[in-house]
């Protein structure tokens, strides 16, 4: 294993929890509903018009599961690492991130502003 294995088995935990809510959220999706299954909305900012909704519809749940298991699958593979990990996980952390990000979200403005 490379020097900085600890960030590397934080990494590969959160991501394998991300997995997890990702099967989770495919399995439980609800495709008679064919609507937004969506868990949370919260204002953004009023004066503009802006607000954050995200959700999953029937793209996005095979779109979740496919990052929970591309992500799991590459930090599980890391022992190969020597040089930065450390900024490799947390590039990659933050990376998916934004990719969940992209997936979950309703509203253009943040949908762009992630991506």
């Amino acid at each position: 294993m490379s020097r900085s294995s600890s960030s590397g088995r934080v990494s590969v935990v959160a991501s394998g929890i991300s997995l997890a809510l990702a099967i989770y959220t495919f399995v439980a999706y609800d495709k008679a509903l064919e609507a937004c299954s969506s868990w949370r909305s919260t204002s953004g900012w009023k004066t503009f018009g802006i607000t954050y909704f995200v959700g999953v519809e029937g793209l996005n749940a095979p779109m979740l599961l496919l990052t929970g298991i591309v992500i799991f699958t590459g930090l599980s593979h890391y022992v190969e690492l020597e040089n930065r990990t450390k900024e490799y996980f947390i590039w990659m952390m933050a990376l998916v991130t934004g990719v969940f990000g992209v997936f979950m979200s309703y509203d253009m403005f943040f949908f762009f502003l992630v991506l």
